[in-house]
């Protein structure tokens, strides 16, 4: 049986783990947080979200289950490992723990795998390089979870646009990606491939979107929360957009403005 505070592993490596913060088999929502990090920061783990979820269990969040992904990270691994490791996540999440009806929350480049997700298989197919020993596991076939709503947080959307914006951020930008055209494809807003079809690949109806970026944010300026806003608004989405001064980019998500957009996305979202 799982308790509010276990761990479970949906792998071998021992970041590929998941955290329940808060369960009960009777929640019938979820809320579940992809960390960010730049792809190789041991430091940004599920336990990020510590101090928002407190936030939301003080204000009758308890009817949630509140739940935090880590995944295996550069250099060691590399894309689309990250990917891969959350959609196995979420299915593991799924099929052992009956988790659906998620509200999905990315901070940074967890942002970015919220994206990918949209476009699982194809950027997964785009990324592999099987002659990399790095890519340990096998792509999942499919992606099993309703996916109710993206929140979208200080993240990174277009990784040739943010290389354009601040060329030293390459050298991590390189240590998750095999090539340039790996990140090209890794990204709709980039890939010519999705040009003609660029979303969704997801079963059931289009979850909404809800996008949040701090002004206040030292490592990320608005450019890309703006070209990603300007990308939905092309495909007819018209997304919940939030700017305002919530913190720096390792705050923005512990502060009250976040908790009170999940806690009322939690109290829109159907059953």
């Amino acid at each position: 049986m799982i308790r509010s505070g276990d761990t479970v592993k949906y792998g071998e490596h021992e970041l590929q783990q998941i955290k329940f913060f808060n369960y009960s088999e009777n929640n019938k929502k979820s809320v579940i947080f992809i960390h960010g990090g730049a792809w190789r920061d041991p430091n940004n783990t599920y336990d990020d979200f510590q101090e928002i979820i407190g936030n939301i269990l003080s204000r009758d969040g308890s009817r949630a289950n509140l739940i935090g992904v880590n995944y295996r990270l550069s250099p060691q691994f590399k894309h689309p490992s990250h990917l891969i490791d959350v959609v196995t996540a979420l299915n593991t999440l799924n099929v052992h723990y009956s988790i659906d009806n998620i509200i999905l929350v990315g901070h940074s480049v967890g942002a970015t795998l919220l994206l990918q997700l949209l476009n699982y298989k194809q950027i997964i197919d785009l990324g592999v390089d099987k002659s990399d020993p790095r890519i340990t596991t096998n792509p999942p076939a499919s992606l099993n979870v309703s996916l109710k709503d993206l929140v979208f947080v200080d993240g990174i959307y277009d990784i040739v646009d943010l290389i354009d914006e601040y060329p030293g951020y390459a050298l991590f930008v390189n240590e998750a990606f095999n090539s340039l055209q790996h990140y090209k494809d890794s990204s709709q807003l980039s890939s010519t491939v999705f040009q003609q079809n660029p979303l969704f690949a997801l079963a059931g109806e289009t979850p909404r979107f809800t996008v949040v970026q701090s002004l206040q944010d030292e490592l990320l300026s608005a450019r890309q929360t703006h070209g990603f806003v300007k990308f939905l608004d092309s495909l007819g989405i018209v997304p919940l957009v939030f700017f305002g001064n919530y913190g720096l980019h390792e705050q923005v998500y512990k502060l009250d403005q976040l908790a009170n957009i999940l806690l009322e996305l939690l109290n829109s979202t159907s059953q």
